[in-house]
């Protein structure tokens, strides 16, 4: 049921540092308020599942509250929560429905200005977040649909298909180390088929930058599942 301490490690650090930065900029853009953060669950994935990823927010918020008590110390949490579907794509088929459901059992709690919504599965949160004019943050997603500005123009991207950011993002940090010889390792992640295509797309796209712009690179591709198993 919960991740292995190494999932654990790696979905804790992304989520948050993913949700100070959004919950920071969430909060500037509509001034002293309360706010809700409602995460949507589907499974329990141990990478990015219940168990994994909803107490991660919990903690976020607990430290965001304590630093900034002024602007942030009203945020509060409400993470709900559908068991079963523990594949990427089951729970995609199924987050639409829940979320709906959840939104007309709840009308009221939903129906509002200051609450905002995080989740993996996106297309069909789209949707509903445009029509119900709510800012849509979105952690994991690898539909080039999720990049129609008319379509979701609530949506803000942060996961493996922001390629275009990603890649804006890398010169800047290059720039700042001074860094001119690197050193690049991609895993193909075979034991995560959900993610796999993700990470690994975004690791080549990385490279092609860095050969187009003439850094030094020593390149590897490995397989962590393979490597563990050859080393015992």
């Amino acid at each position: 049921m919960y991740s292995t301490r190494a999932n654990m490690r790696v979905s804790k650090s992304f989520l948050l540092v993913f949700s100070y930065i959004c919950m920071f900029c969430v909060v500037f853009a509509i001034g002293f308020k309360q706010v809700i953060l409602l995460t949507v669950h589907v499974g329990a994935n141990p990478t990015y599942g219940f168990y994994a990823a909803a107490p991660v927010y919990t903690v976020a918020i607990g430290v965001i509250r304590k630093q900034y008590p002024k602007i942030l110390g009203n945020i509060t949490h409400l993470p709900i929560y559908l068991p079963g579907y523990d594949l990427c794509q089951d729970g995609g088929d199924h987050v639409g429905e829940f979320f709906a459901d959840f939104y007309l059992r709840r009308f009221a709690v939903v129906d509002r200005k200051d609450i905002y919504i995080f989740l993996a599965s996106a297309l069909a949160l789209g949707d509903l977040s445009r029509e119900l004019d709510l800012p849509f943050l979105v952690s994991t997603g690898g539909d080039s649909k999720l990049t129609n500005r008319k379509r979701y123009p609530t949506m803000t991207i942060t996961s493996p298909l922001a390629g275009a950011d990603v890649l804006a993002a890398i010169p800047a940090f290059l720039q700042k180390f001074n860094w001119r010889t690197l050193s690049l390792m991609c895993d193909f992640m075979s034991q995560s088929p959900g993610l796999s295509n993700f990470y690994f797309t975004r690791c080549n796209e990385i490279r092609r930058y860095l050969i187009a712009h003439h850094y030094d690179h020593f390149y590897l591709q490995f397989d962590s599942t393979k490597e563990r198993a050859s080393t015992g």
